[in-house]
């Protein structure tokens, strides 16, 4: 398993170790610096239908089980990608996942200091590709008045456009910084405020207080623990987590260093999930934060 620890500066976090273990459960990304984590475990996607229409995908081969030695697999294969699920022969259910090579890298900046929270209507003025990256410059009214915002992003696999040159929008952006800096955002559409086109969150939960991340990313997201065998770590043991992502009512389990997909008309859901994981009791760092999200997230609507 990779380190958990990150390093801390004033405007960049500090990765570490943190609570005890069976306490993550529910919601919980810095100008975005995850790692991707290594596992003895392996998985397998975990595939989702409904009326025929619909597929969940998770890029990684395989999937270890936690209980029984039996494991079962199945594949489904549809006219537009394949995925596996591994389940356990005794509860039924996937078990954590093996990591996959998955980037989701972000970073937003802002003229002046950085901002506690931004909720503005913005233009995108350039969305610019230099591959693997890009950068994308928005025209926005913050506070009644015209500020420029520039947001890089890094993801793989599947790195496809998201935004084009006088798209209007609204920006979403929470931050804070205990000893690390918390970062999270979230871009909708101008006329319909509460659909997500792009999201990412590098901190130590994967939502702000205060906000559901139903309504911060678009959809049902929970984190869940318990699935992964803790494995060392800097500060002692750090254990991987997962999310189970609902849209269009069908849902889909992500791990720590996996790409998740739920394809269903009419549209899709993508989740970048580079960092899912928690520090497991003892540990030896006393300033580190007790978990540490990296992800992006992006929602499309159409053909």
């Amino acid at each position: 398993m990779r380190s958990f620890c990150l390093v801390s500066l004033s405007l960049a976090l500090a990765a570490g170790c943190g609570p005890s273990p069976g306490t993550t459960s529910g919601t919980t990304s810095n100008d975005s610096t995850g790692s991707p984590g290594e596992s003895s475990g392996s998985h397998d996607p975990t595939t989702g239908m409904s009326d025929g229409t619909s597929t969940s995908t998770t890029d990684s081969p395989g999937v270890p089980t936690t209980g029984p030695a039996t494991t079962t697999s199945t594949t489904t294969t549809t006219a537009a990608e394949t995925s596996t699920s591994t389940t356990d022969a005794t509860t039924g259910e996937a078990v954590c996942g093996a990591p996959d090579s998955v980037v989701a890298q972000w970073s937003l900046e802002f003229p002046g200091e950085r901002p506690e929270s931004v909720s503005a209507p913005c233009t995108v003025a350039t969305a610019t590709e230099s591959p693997p990256e890009w950068f994308i410059a928005f025209d926005c009214t913050i506070d009644g008045a015209a500020q420029e915002v520039q947001l890089a992003f890094t993801r793989a696999p599947f790195p496809g456009k998201v935004f084009f040159t006088g798209q209007e929008v609204q920006l979403e952006y929470r931050s804070e910084q205990p000893f690390w800096l918390n970062q999270w955002f979230s871009v909708r559409t101008d006329f319909d405020p509460t659909r997500m086109i792009f999201g990412g969150v590098s901190a130590d939960r994967l939502v702000p207080d205060g906000v559901p991340a139903e309504e911060f990313y678009s959809t049902p997201i929970e984190v869940v623990d318990g699935l992964c065998e803790p494995g060392d770590a800097q500060c002692g043991l750090s254990e991987r987590l997962a999310l189970t992502v609902t849209w269009l009512e069908v849902t889909m389990e992500v791990f720590d260093s996996q790409h998740g997909s739920l394809d269903n008309l009419p549209g899709s859901y993508r989740v970048w999930l580079e960092n899912a994981e928690r520090a497991v009791e003892p540990v030896t760092c006393d300033d580190v934060p007790p978990a540490w999200f990296q992800a992006l997230m992006e929602m499309h609507i159409g053909p």
